[in-house]
């Protein structure tokens, strides 16, 4: 096994963007929203990152994929969606100082 994941939605798949059927009944899955993904690129590095505009599911899954993403998926949509470094908020909102965790082992 090369990872594992626990995961709400992929954007991207064996460098694949996904289409709107793999979604399933995922609730405004291509809503334009603020979107937290974390996924690995083509060289095999993870990154991490958030939309600085609303964008839907489907749209940024084609974006990913064009930046190079081999696989990624969603971290957080909405719109308090936010990342930090370091204790620095890297997004448009304050956090609400309660750390969220997400599962994977990329």
């Amino acid at each position: 096994m090369t990872y594992t994941v626990v995961e709400s939605a992929c954007f991207v798949k064996d460098s694949q963007p996904q289409l709107p059927s793999s979604f399933g009944t995922l609730f405004d899955f291509d809503a334009a929203r603020h979107r937290a993904f974390w996924g690995i690129n083509q060289a095999g590095q993870p990154t991490i990152g958030v939309s600085t505009e609303p964008i839907g599911s489907v749209d940024l899954g084609a974006a990913l994929a064009k930046a190079g993403f081999r696989d990624a998926i969603m971290l957080d949509s909405g719109a308090s969606t936010s990342l930090a470094y370091r204790g620095v908020p890297g997004g448009l909102y304050s956090s609400s100082g309660t750390p969220r965790g997400c599962l994977s082992t990329f």
